[in-house]
């Protein structure tokens, strides 16, 4: 199943969708680093949080549909730009549109 980022937005909590802009779609805006948008950080930070609550509050349905939930995030907003990951020597590296890899900020 392939959402969008509408659809995927429509499935996030009611009570930041307040204005015209969400924060969520600040986070897809801004790019701190060439290879992740501090949005695909914001999501893999929250998938990290909520599998640890599993293992400090035990198994609850409403985190394991927030990990989905965040996981979506993060391969929509990799999706909308044209990446996959590649196993490059033992890092992985981003691979856009062009089938060019991308140079991190050490040249590499």
């Amino acid at each position: 199943m392939s959402l969008k980022w509408e659809e995927l937005k429509q499935g996030g909590s009611t009570h930041y969708k307040t204005g015209k802009v969400e924060p969520i779609d600040l986070y897809k805006a801004i790019t701190p680093h060439p290879l992740l948008s501090a949005l695909s950080v914001f999501a893999l930070c929250n998938v990290m949080k909520y599998g640890f609550r599993q293992l400090t509050r035990g198994y609850k349905r409403e985190d394991c549909d927030k990990i989905r939930h965040y996981a979506s995030m993060i391969q929509i907003d990799n999706d909308e730009k044209g990446c996959k990951n590649v196993v490059v020597g033992r890092r992985r590296k981003s691979i856009g549109k062009n089938g060019q890899g991308r140079k991190d900020n050490k040249g590499n």
